[in-house]
């Protein structure tokens, strides 16, 4: 009787935990990509050709775009947005904090070393990690030119 009531809770047990993680890997699974940053085109018109100029070198040079060509008057927009990683990064004080330090030493470490070195930190992290997955779905971690973008403006911003 006693190995009865063993198995009997056994399987309830499981059941009930079977039942609990397909309904949080579901729920995973829909808000993962809500808040990751995506890679985006825009097309901006301007008035003339050196305001489209001007309006190009902001996009770069403040983060909101990997890179801005001109087109006459009018700017194309392309690339991962810095500045939403940035934002999203920094809504998580713990993740914010491990960027910042890290990133600064990858900074000193140079392109190659520093983008390897944030890579080997962010994958030696424990599968739980909260700040792991802050990281990796906010859209830092999808190539290695955005990692050196998100390093050299935490470096050159912080």
């Amino acid at each position: 009787m006693n190995n009865k009531l063993r198995l009997t809770a056994a399987s309830a047990v499981a059941a009930t935990v079977i039942g609990l993680a397909g309904t949080t890997a579901q729920a995973a699974t829909q808000h993962d990509t809500a808040g990751r940053a995506t890679a985006t085109t825009q097309v901006i018109k301007a008035d003339n050709n050196a305001q489209a100029r001007a309006i190009a070198h902001n996009l770069t040079s403040n983060g909101v775009a990997t890179s801005a060509e001109v087109k006459g008057s009018s700017v194309v927009a392309k690339g991962v947005s810095v500045g939403k990683i940035i934002t999203l990064v920094k809504k998580s004080k713990p993740a914010w904090q491990w960027l910042v330090k890290n990133g600064k030493k990858a900074y000193q470490l140079g392109k190659t070393k520093g983008v390897a070195y944030i890579r080997r930190e962010i994958d030696n992290m424990k599968w739980y990690s909260p700040v792991k997955w802050v990281l990796k779905g906010s859209g830092f971690y999808s190539s290695a030119a955005t990692i050196w973008e998100v390093i050299t403006w935490v470096y050159h911003h912080v």
